[in-house]
């Protein structure tokens, strides 16, 4: 029954409550503050999950915490490493071949976005938020739904459910985003099934965030003029 509890609330009550909020565009903190909610709410979470499946007998294992790693986990892990390097050296010599009119542009664009770091701390503050957010979200939208689910309902419609669940989590901006927000919550749920492994997952979810991060911090920093020496 707690799990119970605990997966229904992840399925019904956080998508519910993101898309309302979206919907009705509530006002909500800036940056700092945003992050640090972030990583509260994900912390209780997670505790929450390691008290009812500690009362449910559950393994690190069955949750996708595996350990030593399987074939199609390491496979896995050697495949996000390798990617995450692309996309760093790719943005890297991206940011190298700048103009300084589109330098401007990205860094008009950071400071319009209320989710991107423009200080030192913020960035700080990110990388914690991102490290909550790749590990806590995956592990409880994948590793754990599909462990409950899967044999109440069946694992395409656990897939399903878990999937089309983070999706609506993530509150809703336009039919693009919502749907490519599923898109990609489909393909991480998928990849999950398919090698039972969530590390490489989780490194691919919280290195994106932290490279995004990263070059937008850069956009912005490098447009700053020091101060004259006096």
């Amino acid at each position: 029954m707690p799990e119970l509890i605990l997966a229904a609330y992840l399925v019904a009550v956080m998508p519910a409550r993101s898309i309302w909020k979206s919907l009705n565009k509530q006002a909500t903190a800036t940056r700092a503050p945003r992050y640090l909610k972030t990583i509260v709410e994900i912390a209780i979470l997670l505790a929450m999950l390691a008290a009812v499946t500690m009362f449910a007998g559950r393994s690190a294992d069955s949750l996708g915490l595996d350990w030593p790693l399987s074939r199609a986990g390491f496979w896995g892990l050697v495949g996000a490493l390798i990617l995450l390097a692309v996309l760093w050296l790719a943005g890297a010599m991206s940011s190298r071949s700048l103009t300084d009119d589109k330098r401007a542009e990205l860094e008009s664009q950071v400071m319009d976005s209320d989710a991107m770091p423009r200080t030192a701390a913020e960035l700080r503050m990110f990388f914690v938020a991102s490290l909550f957010v790749g590990t806590g979200w995956e592990l409880l939208y994948r590793g754990f739904l599909l462990a409950v689910l899967t044999p109440l309902i069946g694992a395409f419609p656990a897939i399903a459910a878990a999937a089309i669940a983070y999706g609506l989590a993530h509150g809703y901006k336009s039919p693009q985003q919502l749907i490519s927000s599923i898109i990609s919550a489909f393909i991480f749920t998928i990849a999950y099934y398919l090698t039972q492994s969530l590390w490489w997952l989780m490194l691919i979810h919280t290195g994106i965030g932290i490279i995004g991060a990263l070059g937008a911090y850069k956009a912005v920093s490098s447009t700053r003029e020091p101060t004259p020496a006096s």
